[in-house]
């Protein structure tokens, strides 16, 4: 799938939106690396809002995955954070 997109990081969850259009970008597969090791990742699918949900990770550092596609590195749930990406 090729499309732009906004992704919003918020504190337990992830917002995935068509960056010109606006529209949610729907049931996507989330998935959050954390540096210290892909044995502990988490993942979840977009819901009809675009948003994954991830009530029980903690802050840390890694990277976010977005259909497949790596769209975030750094630490997230520190604070919103919004990026421009292509998906």
């Amino acid at each position: 799938m090729s499309a732009t997109s906004l992704l919003e990081i918020a504190h337990d969850q992830v917002q995935v939106t068509m960056k010109f259009t606006g529209e949610p970008f729907k049931r996507v597969s989330v998935i959050i690396i954390p540096d210290a090791g892909p044995a502990a990742s988490l993942q979840a699918l977009t819901d009809r809002e675009g948003v994954a949900l991830f009530a029980d990770a903690a802050p840390m550092p890694g990277k976010i995955m977005v259909d497949g596609i790596a769209r975030h590195q750094g630490f997230w749930m520190e604070k919103s954070v919004s990026n421009s990406v292509r998906c």
